[in-house]
């Protein structure tokens, strides 16, 4: 009810402009959308590829495709959903496309916050897209520990870590209410610190790439990279672990330098015997219930935060 009354109010202030964002929200709309879906098939296809060449056919996420598990082919559906847009539009119906206005305004600022934007001054390319890569990746740090640390954030992210097996596909395994804080998110460092067009299409490509693969059965922990800077798929395994040992642990997306640097980071030297999160409801057949349950629980842990 809020956000409606915020929207309609919006709305009232300056019906143009909001007008104008609500079209630019929408995917098919927003001009970066094909050029992003394009990206990010691109990530998968190579994803998909480097997977089976490791693992083989049997293992791999083009296999479970055919044969995969319940939980496997929520992923695939999800994946797909999120890939063309169509998580953007269902996330922008249920939110009002609020957050979108606010991202939307974000990047209306940028002639307000040129002093901040040192990353479009620099020349060379990949410097651009390297300091890019970092900050969106900081931020998502960020914004993902808040998610498993306050209740009705958790109950948002909580979808995520259903899956009852790694998957390339669970890696965009997400409630569509999370769509639009991602949208946020994301748009910071870009709005803030200057990201240019390309830089972003870069990262796009390289971010997706790693959350694929750190969502595959490719079991590999990368070494010394892998302890210290990146995120490997023996690490982000941890995260989903369903032993309590590993809760809250290995929070980067494709860096686990955040997590040495701030204390959350924990070796992958422990095997991870299951995957997922407790909940009777998901990946038992009613594919809408369970992607609309959050709006439930949500609203049940938010009352229950304010009586305390």
């Amino acid at each position: 009810m809020g956000c409606g009354l915020l929207w309609l109010t919006l709305y009232f202030l300056n019906p143009v402009q909001f007008h104008e964002a609500f079209r630019f929200s929408l995917a098919y709309e927003n001009p970066i959308f094909y050029k992003r879906t394009l990206i990010v098939l691109l990530g998968l296809l190579l994803s998909l590829a480097v997977e089976l060449l490791h693992v083989g056919w049997k293992k791999s996420a083009i296999y479970k495709i055919f044969y995969g598990s319940k939980s496997a082919r929520r992923d695939q559906v999800i994946c797909l959903l999120f890939i063309f847009g169509i998580f953007d539009f269902i996330g922008h119906l249920l939110t009002l496309g609020l957050p979108y206005f606010f991202s939307y305004k974000l990047n209306q600022a940028f002639p307000i916050l040129r002093q901040l934007q040192f990353v479009q001054k620099i020349d060379s390319l990949w410097l651009r897209i390297l300091l890019g890569f970092i900050l969106q990746d900081l931020f998502l740090y960020l914004a993902h520990r808040f998610m498993h640390k306050f209740d009705w954030l958790w109950q948002l992210h909580k979808y995520h870590h259903t899956s009852t097996e790694m998957t390339i596909f669970a890696a965009h395994r997400n409630d569509p209410f999370a769509r639009p804080i991602r949208s946020i998110v994301s748009s910071i460092p870009i709005v803030f610190f200057g990201v240019d067009f390309a830089s972003f299409l870069w990262i796009l490509l390289v971010a997706d790439f790693i959350a694929f693969i750190t969502h595959s059965e490719v079991d590999q922990d990368w070494g010394w990279l892998g302890r210290n800077i990146f995120t490997s798929p023996r690490a982000h395994k941890i995260h989903h672990s369903t032993n309590p040992a590993h809760h809250n642990k290995n929070f980067g997306f494709s860096f686990i330098l955040w997590d040495r640097i701030f204390g959350t980071y924990l070796p992958p030297s422990t095997e991870v015997k299951d995957i997922g999160a407790s909940d009777p409801l998901h990946n038992k057949g009613n594919f809408a219930e369970e992607m609309f349950s959050s709006v439930q629980r949500i609203l049940y842990s938010l009352r229950e935060t304010t009586k305390k």
